[in-house]
């Protein structure tokens, strides 16, 4: 479940990736660059399905870290999790329609 987006967090933010980007967008913005447009598209849609299940707060973080394979800590704040993925999804569709 969810293959194009599991693709994206570990390309994306690998264990490593503060060093390839200097921010989260950056690395949004190359992975957009370097892969398919079709696949950055199904990743949007990927995300978007995830985010309309509606997960609580500590799954989602278990589900981003755990299965997806992301290597991030969003700020501290309410619904960290939902909040980071929806300016990572928002970050995905600014660059796959070049705003």
């Amino acid at each position: 479940m969810y293959d194009y987006l599991r693709e994206f967090m570990t390309s994306a933010f690998h264990q490593d990736w503060k060093l390839d980007a200097p921010d989260e967008r950056s690395s949004v913005r190359h992975y957009v660059s370097t892969n398919p447009r079709t696949r950055s598209m199904e990743v949007l849609a990927e995300i978007d399905d995830l985010l309309a299940a509606d997960l609580s707060e500590k799954r989602l973080e278990k589900y981003i870290i755990r299965d997806l394979g992301a290597n991030v800590v969003p700020p501290k704040g309410p619904n960290r999790w939902s909040t980071w993925l929806r300016a990572i999804r928002d970050d995905l569709e600014s660059g796959i329609t070049g705003d």
